[in-house]
Protein backbone atom coordinates (compact mmCIF):
# COMPACT_ATOMS: atom_id res chain seq x y z
CA UNK A 1 0.00 0.00 0.00
CA UNK A 2 1.18 3.40 -1.02
CA UNK A 3 0.41 6.73 0.54
CA UNK A 4 -0.49 9.95 -1.73
CA UNK A 5 2.11 11.70 0.42
CA UNK A 6 5.66 12.01 -0.41
CA UNK A 7 7.92 12.05 3.10
CA UNK A 8 8.52 15.56 3.86
CA UNK A 9 12.45 17.35 3.96
CA UNK A 10 13.27 20.68 5.84
CA UNK A 11 14.43 23.99 3.65
CA UNK A 12 16.63 24.81 6.09
CA UNK A 13 19.54 24.94 3.98
CA UNK A 14 17.31 27.83 1.99
CA UNK A 15 17.68 31.09 2.73
CA UNK A 16 15.36 32.72 0.91
CA UNK A 17 13.17 33.18 4.16
CA UNK A 18 14.75 34.01 7.35
CA UNK A 19 11.48 35.39 8.89
CA UNK A 20 11.72 35.19 12.98
CA UNK A 21 8.77 33.35 14.98
CA UNK A 22 7.52 34.52 18.06
CA UNK A 23 8.72 32.97 21.54
CA UNK A 24 5.49 30.61 21.68
CA UNK A 25 6.09 29.56 18.24
CA UNK A 26 9.78 28.34 18.79
CA UNK A 27 8.01 26.79 22.30
CA UNK A 28 5.59 24.77 19.89
CA UNK A 29 8.06 23.76 17.42
CA UNK A 30 10.74 22.37 19.72
CA UNK A 31 7.47 20.40 21.52
CA UNK A 32 6.34 18.69 18.10
CA UNK A 33 10.26 18.49 16.73
CA UNK A 34 10.57 16.44 20.48
CA UNK A 35 7.84 14.71 19.90
CA UNK A 36 8.16 13.37 16.34
CA UNK A 37 11.58 12.81 17.12
CA UNK A 38 10.57 9.71 19.90
CA UNK A 39 8.57 8.67 17.07
CA UNK A 40 11.14 8.41 14.68
CA UNK A 41 13.55 6.27 17.10
CA UNK A 42 10.63 4.01 18.37
CA UNK A 43 8.46 3.23 14.48
CA UNK A 44 9.22 5.40 12.18
CA UNK A 45 12.63 5.31 9.98
CA UNK A 46 10.71 6.35 7.04
CA UNK A 47 11.02 9.82 8.51
CA UNK A 48 14.36 10.19 10.32
CA UNK A 49 16.16 12.33 7.92
CA UNK A 50 13.28 14.92 7.63
CA UNK A 51 13.26 14.89 11.55
CA UNK A 52 17.13 15.41 11.45
CA UNK A 53 16.78 18.46 9.49
CA UNK A 54 14.29 20.24 11.76
CA UNK A 55 16.21 19.37 14.86
CA UNK A 56 19.17 21.22 13.26
CA UNK A 57 16.79 24.32 13.52
CA UNK A 58 15.43 23.51 16.72
CA UNK A 59 16.99 26.53 18.46
CA UNK A 60 16.16 28.99 15.74
CA UNK A 61 13.41 27.90 13.93
CA UNK A 62 12.03 30.48 11.10
CA UNK A 63 8.78 30.65 9.18
CA UNK A 64 9.94 27.88 6.64
CA UNK A 65 11.30 25.48 9.33
CA UNK A 66 6.96 25.99 10.75
CA UNK A 67 5.87 25.10 7.51
CA UNK A 68 8.05 21.90 7.07
CA UNK A 69 7.31 20.61 10.63
CA UNK A 70 3.46 21.23 8.65
CA UNK A 71 4.29 19.19 6.27
CA UNK A 72 5.65 16.46 7.92
CA UNK A 73 2.43 16.41 10.39
CA UNK A 74 0.47 16.36 7.58
CA UNK A 75 2.39 13.13 5.92
CA UNK A 76 2.24 11.48 8.89
CA UNK A 77 -1.55 11.96 9.50
CA UNK A 78 -2.02 10.86 6.07
CA UNK A 79 0.29 7.49 5.81
CA UNK A 80 -0.81 6.31 9.60
CA UNK A 81 0.07 2.80 8.07
CA UNK A 82 3.84 3.45 7.76
CA UNK A 83 6.55 2.07 10.16
CA UNK A 84 8.01 -0.68 11.32
CA UNK A 85 5.79 -3.73 10.71
CA UNK A 86 7.13 -7.25 11.97
CA UNK A 87 6.49 -10.13 9.23
CA UNK A 88 7.91 -13.49 8.82
CA UNK A 89 10.81 -13.45 6.72
CA UNK A 90 13.40 -15.82 5.95
CA UNK A 91 16.33 -13.05 5.43
CA UNK A 92 18.94 -12.46 8.20
CA UNK A 93 20.54 -8.81 9.01
CA UNK A 94 20.90 -7.06 6.37
CA UNK A 95 21.74 -3.69 6.88
CA UNK A 96 21.98 -0.14 4.58
CA UNK A 97 24.47 2.59 4.76
CA UNK A 98 24.01 5.88 2.85
CA UNK A 99 24.66 9.76 3.08
CA UNK A 100 24.56 12.90 1.17
CA UNK A 101 27.52 14.66 0.84
CA UNK A 102 28.48 17.99 1.85
CA UNK A 103 24.24 18.95 2.44
CA UNK A 104 25.00 20.87 5.42
CA UNK A 105 25.53 24.46 6.08
CA UNK A 106 28.93 24.02 7.80
CA UNK A 107 30.19 21.30 5.24
CA UNK A 108 29.24 18.13 6.84
CA UNK A 109 27.97 15.47 5.13
CA UNK A 110 24.52 14.28 6.19
CA UNK A 111 24.68 9.65 7.11
CA UNK A 112 22.37 7.35 7.56
CA UNK A 113 21.75 3.56 8.12
CA UNK A 114 18.86 1.29 8.67
CA UNK A 115 19.65 -2.63 9.53
CA UNK A 116 16.60 -5.01 9.07
CA UNK A 117 15.89 -9.01 10.91
CA UNK A 118 13.83 -11.00 9.05
CA UNK A 119 12.57 -8.47 6.99
CA UNK A 120 11.46 -5.84 9.47
CA UNK A 121 13.66 -2.95 10.58
CA UNK A 122 15.55 -3.00 13.90
CA UNK A 123 17.96 -0.35 13.96
CA UNK A 124 18.29 2.94 11.83
CA UNK A 125 19.64 6.61 12.34
CA UNK A 126 20.22 9.84 10.27
CA UNK A 127 22.40 11.99 11.76
CA UNK A 128 25.27 14.75 10.97
CA UNK A 129 28.76 13.09 10.61
CA UNK A 130 31.01 14.86 13.18
CA UNK A 131 34.14 15.56 10.36
CA UNK A 132 34.17 17.50 6.96
CA UNK A 133 34.56 14.80 4.24
CA UNK A 134 36.93 16.07 1.43
CA UNK A 135 35.07 14.26 -0.96
CA UNK A 136 32.10 12.25 -1.34
CA UNK A 137 34.07 8.70 -0.87
CA UNK A 138 35.51 9.77 1.92
CA UNK A 139 32.04 10.52 3.26
CA UNK A 140 31.11 7.16 2.15
CA UNK A 141 34.04 5.50 3.94
CA UNK A 142 33.18 7.40 6.86
CA UNK A 143 28.89 6.09 6.81
CA UNK A 144 30.38 2.41 5.93
CA UNK A 145 32.65 2.55 9.41
CA UNK A 146 29.53 3.80 11.29
CA UNK A 147 27.32 1.25 9.66
CA UNK A 148 30.15 -1.59 10.52
CA UNK A 149 30.52 -0.08 14.07
CA UNK A 150 26.74 -0.98 14.17
CA UNK A 151 26.60 -4.23 12.71
CA UNK A 152 28.21 -6.65 15.15
CA UNK A 153 26.12 -4.88 18.38
CA UNK A 154 22.87 -5.59 16.28
CA UNK A 155 24.43 -9.41 15.09
CA UNK A 156 24.82 -9.99 18.54
CA UNK A 157 21.05 -8.84 19.50
CA UNK A 158 19.59 -10.99 16.56
CA UNK A 159 21.46 -14.01 18.39
CA UNK A 160 20.24 -13.43 21.38
CA UNK A 161 16.38 -13.53 20.35
CA UNK A 162 16.94 -17.02 18.72
CA UNK A 163 16.28 -20.43 20.39
CA UNK A 164 19.32 -21.94 21.80
CA UNK A 165 19.40 -24.53 18.77
CA UNK A 166 19.38 -21.90 16.38
CA UNK A 167 22.47 -20.21 17.84
CA UNK A 168 24.94 -22.17 16.15
CA UNK A 169 23.33 -21.77 12.67
CA UNK A 170 23.09 -18.24 12.68
CA UNK A 171 26.76 -18.05 13.41
CA UNK A 172 27.18 -19.50 10.19
CA UNK A 173 24.94 -16.80 8.23
CA UNK A 174 26.65 -13.86 6.85
CA UNK A 175 25.70 -10.24 7.85
CA UNK A 176 25.33 -7.90 4.77
CA UNK A 177 25.88 -4.55 4.66
CA UNK A 178 25.15 -2.61 1.36
CA UNK A 179 27.06 0.45 -0.22
CA UNK A 180 25.81 2.97 -2.74
CA UNK A 181 29.20 3.63 -3.94
CA UNK A 182 30.62 1.58 -6.73
CA UNK A 183 34.19 3.07 -5.41
CA UNK A 184 33.90 1.18 -2.25
CA UNK A 185 33.67 -1.84 -3.88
Amino acid sequence: MKASYQPPFSTANDDQDDQVVSMQEKYAYGEHVGKVGWLTMRTRPDIAFAVNQLQRRTADPRKQDLEALSQLLRYLKGAPDYGVQLAIAKDGLVGYVDYSYNDCEDGKSTEAYIFYYAGAPVSWSSQKQDIVATGSTVAEYIVSIWGGVELPCMHACCLLQTEPFDICLLFAICCLLQLSNVQMV
